[in-house]
């Protein structure tokens, strides 16, 4: 998934063209996205338990009690077919930092990756603000999503074995940025759009003349973005 936003920087072509194109996978605003989350994880649960599973500090290192900057994992029950439904929070301010999520069949409870999950994993900072999310199926991911100051930043998703498509979002939640790839090719078909919805940048046209400065100030959007979630 990372593959098809990194390639975005690969891109050095100019065109003017057509009008952005639409996503349908995941809310603009936090609030949606949050609430989403909120109603699938009131569905996790069939059978119900309640403990702290363990302590970890605040470098994600096993503790035997909780200590400050640090966090904890609570079992919250089981699912119907018997997998472990788990949720993290800050030890400091008790707030969530994760939504409940649904362990793979074989997976540990302690088992941080978000592959040994199974679903929507949604993570939040201690003030409560909605960081990110990934979905896991089989795992494997199908999507991830990252939020800032309330709106979608980023987005990828991926179908199982056909299309991956990349979405990136300037502050007031206009698309500055659009990748597919399709499974039978090895680069993705890249285009940035400028503040008016045109086209600015698309990776299969020949370069023409020099980017203007509004295709400059989208790429360091896009590498800005890239950099604050860590997504080298």
């Amino acid at each position: 998934m990372k593959k098809i936003i990194l390639a975005i920087a690969l891109s050095t072509t100019l065109a003017i063209q057509a009008a952005p194109v639409a996503q349908n996978y995941a809310p603009m605003a936090v609030e949606q996205m949050a609430q989403r989350s909120q109603t699938e994880a009131a569905k996790l649960v069939s059978k119900t338990e309640s403990r702290v599973v363990a302590y970890y500090d605040k470098d994600g290192e096993e503790t035997q009690m909780e200590s400050k900057g640090g966090f904890y994992r609570m079992l919250l029950g089981y699912t119907a077919d018997g997998r472990a439904v788990v949720q993290d929070f800050y030890q400091d301010t008790r707030t969530k930092q994760i939504d409940p999520v649904v362990m793979s069949k074989d997976s540990d409870v302690k088992d941080f990756s978000v592959y040994a999950s199974e679903g929507r994993t949604t993570w939040y900072t201690p003030e409560g603000e909605l960081k990110n999310y990934v979905v896991i199926e089989k795992g494997k991911m199908l999507e991830q999503g990252y939020y800032r100051d309330g709106k979608l930043r980023l987005l990828a998703h991926e179908l199982m074995g056909q299309n991956k498509e990349a979405w990136g979002y300037y502050s007031n939640g206009q698309l500055f940025m659009y990748a597919k790839q399709k499974a039978n090719e090895t680069e993705p078909h890249i285009l940035m759009y400028g503040k008016n919805g045109n086209i600015l940048i698309d990776s299969q046209k020949p370069l023409d003349g020099e980017p203007v400065e509004e295709a400059v100030e989208a790429a360091k959007i896009y590498f800005d973005l890239m950099m604050e979630f860590d997504l080298y």
